[in-house]
C-alpha cells in the first residue's frame, strides 16, 4: 500500500533549466543594447555646439515663441508635407488659412502655420528639404 504525505514536489532541475534559459536571454538582450549604444557613439557625432547668437537668429527665423510646441514636417520635395499638416490642422487645401498644396514642389519658403485645433498650443511648419 502506498501513503501520500502530500502533493508531489516540483521537479527541481526543470526550475534550474527554466532561471538558466532566462538569465541566458536577458544576457542577449542586454548585450545587444551596449552594441547599439556603441554604434550610436561611433556613428553619430556632434556638429557642434551653436552659439547664443546663433540660437538667437535660429529662433528669430522661425519666429519662435515661449510657450507654443514647435512641430516640424521634413520630407523630400513633393512628399506631401503641406497636405499632412493641412490634414494635422483640419483644414482642407483649398481653405484661406491652409498651407498651399500641389503636384510638384509647392512650398518655396518655410511655412510657419499656428494649428488652431490643437488642445495644447504649438505651431507647425513646413520645411524645404
Amino acid at each position: 500500500m502506498e501513503y501520500s504525505v502530500g502533493p508531489k514536489a516540483p521537479d527541481p532541475t526543470l526550475a534550474v533549466i527554466e532561471a538558466c534559459q532566462k538569465a541566458e536571454q536577458e544576457a542577449r538582450m542586454a548585450n545587444a543594447a551596449k552594441e547599439a549604444e556603441r554604434e550610436l557613439k561611433e556613428c553619430i557625432q556632434p556638429a557642434g555646439t551653436p552659439t547664443p547668437g546663433e540660437v538667437s537668429a535660429a529662433k528669430q527665423k522661425v519666429q519662435y515663441r515661449e510657450g507654443l510646441v514647435p512641430f516640424a514636417v521634413v520630407e523630400v520635395a513633393g512628399g506631401g508635407k503641406s497636405s499632412l499638416i493641412n490634414a494635422f490642422c483640419g483644414l482642407r487645401n483649398n481653405n484661406i488659412r491652409s498651407v498651399d498644396t500641389g503636384v510638384t514642389e509647392t512650398t518655396l519658403a518655410m511655412v510657419r502655420l499656428p494649428d488652431p485645433n490643437a488642445e495644447y498650443p504649438r505651431v507647425l511648419y513646413d520645411i524645404l528639404d
